[in-house]
């Protein structure tokens, strides 16, 4: 029979270990147990796009930088939330890399055409219902491909 520490200390055990294994065994099978908090892929790309910032100061960075909460960007770091397009559009002026590589992981890194036509293009898609970014999508890889 346990004795009554012995039960409080199992009892405070489950409530701080348990929670971290229902957190992890939630995040789909793209993430990585690191440090014993869930990372997803998304935040390695984070990362890597501020290899400069120490990891206690890259949330505040992104706080800054998005105008978002800390909670906001800890729901980004354990793939419990994606950052908008808007705060993907600013992570992506501060630090230069594209927003569907911060997003989603594809297509090139960094920036290949200036900034401002940029931004004024992702502006006027903003501005499109769903259905004709997606033409305008279509269209553009079919340019792309050179037909």
């Amino acid at each position: 029979m346990q004795s009554y520490l012995e039960r409080i200390k199992s009892q405070h055990a489950k409530r701080i270990f348990f929670p971290r294994i229902l957190t992890a065994a939630k995040v789909d099978k793209q993430t990585r147990i690191m440090n014993e908090r869930v990372v997803t892929d998304l935040w390695r790309r984070l990362r890597a796009a501020t290899p400069d910032l120490a990891e206690h100061k890259r949330s505040g960075f992104f706080q800054k930088v998005c105008g978002v909460s800390q909670a906001s960007v800890s729901r980004w770091k354990t793939g419990e939330n994606e950052p908008s397009l808007a705060n993907a559009k600013a992570i992506s002026r501060a630090t230069g890399f594209c927003v569907q590589w911060v997003l989603e992981g594809d297509g090139p890194e960094r920036w290949q055409h200036d900034q401002s036509d940029v931004d004024k293009m992702i502006d006027a898609l903003d501005a499109l219902p769903p259905e004709d970014r997606e033409d305008i999508l279509r269209y553009a890889e079919f340019r792309a491909a050179g037909k």
